[in-house]
């Protein structure tokens, strides 16, 4: 449905929608691809790499749609100054129809990916033994696909939600059925698109975050060498409870936004609308945000990067980095590069 909007409050909206968020969509759609490469180049850490290569794409489809239905909606809207453009233009409809659902494909994937990414740290670190069976890479290959299926099935209803026709009008089809909205829009989509895998999100990094700070500290105790292949290994797991955690603070205050607000935006520029739009932000910082994480808390990933962009010698400091080029150079077979048994990812 169109809803009219104030031209004044169509310019606010259109600093946070294009300014703001496409902004940090730009930024994202790149980094999710460097992350995807230089992860790719990262074999210490197999089922990591792999795990995390798959929500660096899932967040990249996610920001390349937000772009389409967020960025480029508002600017063809303030052009015209109404909806003539997009109520009109025939091609404009057909893509916002029938790419939207794709929105909510990428968002459930990369829910129950991450899921996945907390899962398997936790049996790496918490269940070892078991985690060499259930976390192989072949298992998670497999998982990571029926994630991606399942989320391609249970999105299907909502390519028939809105129906295009010649003139480029759009009508709801499925949407007034009050049914489908309770059931599948709302409550259906509600718990097992968030309720449930956020649960399940905060309950393993908590206690993944508990495990893993008795095992730092253990260590500093034993004053053990912070180079060595554990010392690595600790790195992957604060890596992955950081992006967990960052993940739950953006997705959850997001949805809980939603839900309060029954997705009723309101009256332009009233209060719900600004949280509608503050929770539109949330979901694309967190889809943009993993390559800085990596930056910041992997010096591996640091070292591959600079090895890719050709500037080794700038990138990387000799007392945090040297390991990592080290480790580059011996390649991933070395015994001495890759993480432990024990705790093998």
């Amino acid at each position: 449905m169109n809803v009219t909007v104030p031209y004044n409050c169509m310019l606010n909206r259109l600093y946070v929608n294009v300014i703001v968020c496409g902004s940090l969509c730009i930024f994202g759609i790149v980094g999710n691809f460097v992350s995807f490469f230089v992860l790719g180049r990262d074999k210490c850490s197999p089922v990591a790499s792999l795990l995390l290569q798959s929500l660096a794409v899932v967040d990249a489809v996610f920001l390349i749609l937000s772009v389409i239905h967020y960025s480029v909606r508002d600017i063809l809207y303030v052009m015209s100054r109404d909806s003539e453009v997009q109520q009109k233009n025939l091609a404009w409809s057909i893509i916002r129809v029938y790419t939207y659902p794709i929105l909510f494909i990428g968002q459930m994937a990369a829910m129950y990916i991450t899921v996945l990414v907390a899962v398997s740290r936790f049996m790496a670190v918490c269940r070892p033994y078991s985690a060499n069976v259930w976390c192989s890479l072949t298992r998670m290959r497999a998982a990571t696909f029926a994630v991606l299926i399942c989320s391609v099935l249970y999105n299907v209803p909502r390519f028939f939600e809105h129906k295009v026709y010649a003139n480029a009008s759009v009508e709801s089809t499925l949407t007034i059925n009050t049914s489908y909205t309770l059931l599948y829009q709302n409550i259906f989509y509600n718990l097992f698109a968030f309720g449930l895998p956020l649960l399940i999100l905060i309950f393993l990094n908590t206690k993944l975050t508990i495990v893993y700070r008795k095992v730092v500290l253990r260590k500093r105790a034993s004053l053990q060498n912070r180079n060595s292949p554990a010392a690595s290994e600790d790195n992957i797991t604060k890596i992955m409870i950081i992006v967990v955690l960052v993940f739950i603070l953006c997705n959850l205050p997001s949805r809980l936004i939603l839900i309060l607000t029954h997705y009723d935006v309101g009256q332009p520029c009233s209060i719900s609308w600004w949280l509608a739009e503050f929770a539109t932000v949330l979901e694309i910082f967190n889809a943009s945000v993993n390559f800085i994480i990596y930056c910041v808390f992997r010096s591996r990933f640091r070292a591959i990067l600079g090895e890719c962009l050709g500037c080794r010698a700038r990138s990387l400091s000799p007392s945090r980095n040297s390991m990592a080029l080290t480790d580059l150079k011996r390649g991933p077979n070395h015994p001495d590069t890759c993480e432990t048994q024990l705790l093998r990812s």
